[in-house]
């Protein structure tokens, strides 16, 4: 799942993305005798834009900033 929020200010933009991973199992061998379970995640980006000069434009953004990871 992926909600973004994106809000424009005169010549600047915001950008606001959740994503979620949600819980899934993993089956790593065919006899299904070793299964994986892989709890859910959420990961936030956070990005802003300056425009100026007419077309150009300065963008800065972090990814993953609640630095979350999925399991091994």
């Amino acid at each position: 799942m992926t909600l973004s929020l994106n809000h424009d200010y005169r010549n600047v933009d915001f950008l606001v993305r959740v994503r979620r991973c949600g819980e899934f199992e993993n089956a790593s061998s065919s006899s299904l005798s070793q299964i994986q379970i892989f709890q859910s995640e959420v990961l936030v980006d956070l990005a802003g834009t300056w425009n100026f000069n007419d077309g150009y434009q300065l963008r800065f953004g972090v990814e993953n900033v609640l630095d979350n990871y999925p399991d091994r």
